[in-house]
């Protein structure tokens, strides 16, 4: 569900941090002796991560980690000397082939993986330059049984599923170390169930947003009203808005800005955050009649980064660092 803001939007921070406390610190140890492999994100100015991966086509290309996007994808280049399935899926209309691929080696940091499907695809926004040639969507995350670390920005990968008992373990730990589980759904893309100004509302998580988001049919329905701008001083008054531009063929939309009163995922109250407000129909969600019909918005990497989420695919959980109060 990548999204990419092409003016500014500049919004006040939230008043809490993760808590980093010793416990938190040493995951990352702990996860490797449960068995998880470790991938670092890249170090980039984006609100996006990324992960380098190389081919057994030779040379390397860059990941985005999206945990909006449905299944994996190479652009038409990195795909170039795969070799493609005995069959080929079409679109649903018939009007279009969607090409498949498997990527028979596939090297993330120092994790070598096999035989991992992918689909090709067209990776190009209007206007802009993308800073990827490749996307990991949900259906490697579930199928390498991974957790996505969004405050200390790693991928972690399991050979297998998480036995039992590692299960156990690992949940047992983070509860006693003061991690909040929020249960995860996963039709059409992982959604949590969220209340804004005390209403509720499904909304998706996703690493590859650049900002959250809300379809502009909740703004009545849950009580909220579009910024504006200071009347005074060198800005024009008038609403708060952006120009987004999706992948491909969604576009470019309007967008406007809310802030809501009071904002609630599980257990967990956060201030001062803000959303996107625009017409998410062209990418597939709050769509009468689709499979995202039930999804109004999304949570975007920045905003689960600063609260500590840890992401895990094979237990469909989020959990949420301790948190303190911003210095």
């Amino acid at each position: 569900m990548l999204a990419l803001l092409m003016a500014s939007l500049v919004f006040a921070p939230p008043q809490t941090t993760p808590a980093d406390s010793p416990s938190s610190s040493s995951l990352d140890d702990y996860l490797k002796r449960l068995g998880y492999e470790t991938v670092e994100f890249e170090d980039t100015d984006h609100t996006q991560d990324f992960v380098v991966g190389a081919l057994s086509t030779g040379g390397k290309h860059t990941f985005l980690v999206d945990t909006g996007w449905g299944m994996t994808s190479l652009s038409k280049a990195a795909a170039k000397g795969i070799k493609r399935p005995a069959q080929e899926s079409y679109q649903a209309s018939g009007t279009s082939r969607v090409e498949f691929v498997k990527i028979d080696e596939l090297t993330l940091g120092h994790v070598h993986l096999t035989n991992q499907p992918a689909r090709v695809e067209d990776l190009r926004a209007d206007y802009i330059h993308l800073p990827f040639d490749a996307v990991l969507g949900c259906d490697f995350f579930f199928r390498n049984s991974c957790l996505i670390d969004c405050y200390k920005r790693r991928l972690y990968l399991h050979n297998s599923p998480p036995s039992e008992e590692q299960t156990r373990a690992l949940e047992e730990t983070l509860r006693l170390s003061g991690f909040a589980e929020v249960p995860v759904e996963s039709q059409f893309l992982l959604t949590v169930q969220a209340e804004i100004n005390g209403r509720p509302v499904r909304l998706g998580l996703d690493t590859g947003a650049s900002f959250d988001q809300l379809d502009d049919s909740e703004l009545k329905l849950l009580g909220l009203t579009t910024l504006t701008q200071a009347s005074t001083g060198s800005l024009i008054p008038g609403e708060l808005g952006a120009h987004v531009i999706g992948v491909g063929s969604i576009g470019g939309h309007e967008m406007k800005a809310t802030r809501p009163t009071t904002f609630r995922v599980g257990t967990r109250e956060w201030k001062r955050i803000y959303f996107g407000v625009l017409d998410l129909k062209p990418w597939n969600l709050a769509k009468p009649g689709t499979p995202g019909e039930r999804v109004k918005g999304l949570l975007c990497q920045t905003t689960l980064e600063f609260h500590g989420a840890l992401i895990d695919f094979a237990h469909q959980k989020l959990w949420l660092r301790p948190e303190k109060p911003t210095p």
